[in-house]
């Protein structure tokens, strides 16, 4: 067996050596605790350094920050009640993270790139579950107030008088504002590591044509944890809780977050199996080629290691806005996501608007009606996770060409768009009562009611089968529920002449409420496919960022994607749609606008298809530009240059021959002592004559040394899986 670590030398009778170097990357191999060697030799802590091992931690701390992430979003609408942040800071608060992580991306990779992936990722994660823990300082001390939100059952009705309680008039808790941001800004510096470093760092100590579906398991399970984290973020509601983090499942969620962050810390900065890979590389090319030509090529790789530590921050980024292929496929990724993310942000105003249903600032579904329930909060999430795991297998089995990848990304974004297509007219038929056409105003009927502020619950009289606004708009001033309906009683709103009446009744949700919830259901359905066929194209645009720069650019290539993916859909993106929003509210609170014109609506649907439309556009360009890049490293021939360590071993020892023609000069001169002069004179008339064969048969023998040398770079990938597969990890 030859080892990598030793030196590998000619028969011990011939005078020349075959030499390769020795602990090229030692340095790379510093796993565990490098404070404490005796520790991390006692407990063997290398035979953990794997890439199965290290894709375990990874997938699970995925799972663990969607978890997280889920459960805070989800449960917003209680810890803002809580500290009386108001709907506009909630609305930018769930999303600070998203764009801090765009804002600290490129700065965050290019160090953690550049000092050591495992240690800069670990450490990232462990200051984010330290930060999760201070979270529970401001619930503790500021204690639970009952909120407004809390008391929809009694303002929603018709009131003669009102009152400012002390619960509205209290001001926000700073405190508590100023500890989410620090939290969410530690979120955003994990959340950057995780797919910059992480990802990298996996695909760096992974075989090549392995690495769609290594890849895509961390950002599935991800994806997986977030619907973990939206029924954790039920509880406080189902209970009927004041705490959201002073709670075990908080603090246990953060301590086992600690955990794995401190898990990746131990990792090397590379995988043993990757070094054995760069070692028995080096000696493929060494046996290969000739002693001159593998040295160079040695300095050359060394000259490569060297280069990323030796580049700025501004040359870094200048390398990568030169690169079209990099630039163009983040730019179609921006606007589609920025179609998508504020889709998603203002979703419910458009449900609102179009389908008449009672959406709130719940985010984790928790009241939503049971059909919403199934489609939205049970298999949206599953459905992305096993589109993402899907479409990683199928590329890493098939191997398609990366123009074939860029065109399946245009393919994905028109069908998304048209699924869009179907929300610019989907809308059932209904309308709001009231005295005007062109605006929205408390009908005559239940004018003595003081119906601000009231959120839109749209209730249907049964005398008259007219939709109002709210129970206050049509003057009800009893609430009862009867197997699962809400039935109004006594309103003054609802009769067939102006005559006072007593006795009227409404029941909860629009006229149209069957045909509304069947449309509701279908634009549902259609969001959870787009976004499901949408999830396809992250394995796609993956592949292409980290293949269409340099390997010591990767990082950097998906921190700028990360840093431009963060920005520009809010920033902005979310500007854009909310000012439009706030112009075209027609009913509005003293904090917030309870309803909108439809105009929005038709604004809303139109601008996200076209986003879409514009993302297809710029997918086609890349198509043109990528060429034939290669995303698996390079193709094995298993013909004429596959070789086994004994091959290895028998050119070695022909190029030590060859490149010592005093040895076999001194071996026949030797030789020549003892045979008569008479058969020397035989023998040399026999080289004379076979001169012109010998001559031909050394210019074949150069001209096949010229031919491997040529095509050694070309099959070094094959040489080495075949040669890896003869050195085993503990023998390194």
């Amino acid at each position: 067996m030859i080892h990598p670590s030793e030196i590998l030398r000619a028969n011990s009778d011939q005078q020349t050596e075959f030499s390769a170097p020795v602990n090229r990357n030692r340095k790379s191999l510093d796993c565990g605790l490098t404070a404490a060697p005796w520790l991390t030799e006692k407990l063997n802590l290398q035979r953990f350094a794997t890439v199965k091992v290290f894709l375990t931690v990874f997938g699970l701390l995925g799972i663990l920050q969607g978890a997280m992430l889920s459960y805070f979003r989800g449960t917003s609408h209680i810890w803002t009640d809580h500290y009386y942040l108001g709907d506009r800071a909630m609305d930018w608060l769930i999303h600070l993270n998203d764009i801090l992580a765009g804002a600290f991306a490129f700065i965050v990779t290019h160090w953690g790139n550049k000092i050591h992936r495992p240690a800069w990722f670990g450490g990232m994660v462990m200051l984010q579950a330290a930060a999760s823990i201070t979270l529970v300082v401001p619930e503790a001390y500021e204690g639970h107030v009952e909120s407004v939100g809390n008391r929809t059952d009694i303002t929603n009705l018709c009131l003669m008088t009102t009152s400012m309680t002390q619960t509205e008039l209290r001001e926000s808790n700073w405190v508590a504002l100023a500890v989410l941001v620090i939290f969410q800004l530690f979120f955003a510096f994990a959340s950057i590591v995780f797919y910059t470093l992480g990802i990298t760092y996996l695909d760096d100590n992974s075989e090549k044509e392995n690495s769609p579906i290594y890849l895509i398991i961390p950002l599935a399970a991800k994806i997986a944890g977030k619907q973990l984290g939206l029924y954790l973020s039920w509880i406080p509601t189902l209970f009927n809780s004041p705490n959201i983090f002073i709670t075990a499942m908080w603090l246990m969620l953060s301590c086992i977050i600690m955990i794995f962050g401190f898990i990746i810390v131990l990792f090397p900065h590379s995988l043993p199996s990757t070094l054995i890979g760069k070692e028995v590389e080096t000696l493929l090319n060494l046996a290969y080629s000739s002693s001159g030509q593998a040295n160079q090529r040695e300095e050359d790789d060394d000259e490569e290691e060297e280069t990323p530590k030796q580049n700025r921050f501004l040359a870094s980024f200048l390398r990568l806005i030169k690169n079209p292929i990099l630039v163009i496929n983040i730019l179609a990724m921006v606007f589609m996501l920025t179609a998508l993310i504020n889709f998603e942000i203002y979703q419910n105003i458009f449900y609102q608007l179009r389908f008449f249903v009672n959406v709130g600032k719940d985010l984790s579904g928790y009241n939503d009606p049971f059909l919403a329930q199934i489609i939205m909060n049970i298999i949206k999430y599953p459905f992305i996770a096993v589109s993402l795991l899907a479409t990683g297998l199928i590329v890493a089995k098939t191997q398609p060409s990366a123009r074939f990848l860029a065109s399946f990304n245009v393919a994905i974004y028109v069908a998304a768009a048209l699924l869009y297509v179907s929300f610019v007219f989907s809308r059932c038929n209904d309308r709001i009562h009231s005295e005007f056409n062109d605006r929205l105003t408390i009908p005559f009927c239940s004018s003595h009611c003081i119906c601000k502020g009231i959120p839109f619950t749209p209730v249907c009289t049964t005398q008259e089968n007219v939709t109002y606004f709210s129970p206050c708009h049509a003057g009800c001033n009893t609430v009862d529920t009867i197997r699962g309906v809400e039935i109004y009683g006594n309103c003054t709103c609802g009769a067939d002449t102006l005559q006072q009446q007593s006795g009227l009744t409404a029941v909860g949700g629009s006229c149209q409420k069957d045909t509304c919830d069947l449309y509701w259901a279908f634009a549902q359905v259609a969001s959870v496919m787009a976004s499901s066929i949408l999830a396809a194209s992250t394995v796609t645009n993956l592949m292409i960022n980290i293949r269409c720069v340099a390997p010591e650019d990767k990082a950097l290539a998906l921190g700028f994607e990360t840093t431009i993916l963060g920005i520009f859909p809010f920033i902005p993106g979310k500007l854009i749609y909310s000012t439009v929003a706030e112009t075209m509210c027609i009913v509005r609170d003293e904090n917030r606008c309870l309803f909108h014109s439809e105009s929005f609506g038709l604004f809303f649907s139109i601008t996200t298809v076209v986003l879409m439309i514009v993302s297809a556009i710029l997918a086609v360009v890349v198509v043109f530009l990528i060429g034939n890049m290669s995303l698996y490293g390079e193709n094995a021939i298993k013909d004429d240059y596959d070789i086994t360590m004994e091959d290895m071993e028998e050119i070695r020892r022909s190029d030590n021959i060859n490149s010592n023609p005093n040895t076999n000069t001194r071996q026949n001169t030797n030789t020549s002592q003892d045979v008569p002069q008479e058969t020397r004179n035989n023998d040399s008339d026999d080289d004379f004559l076979d001169s012109d064969f010998n001559q031909e048969l050394e210019n074949r023998n150069n001209q096949q040394r010229q031919m491997t040398n040529t095509n050694a770079d070309v099959h070094n990938e094959s040489r080495r899986r075949k040669a890896n597969s003869e050195v085993l990890e503990s023998d390194f």
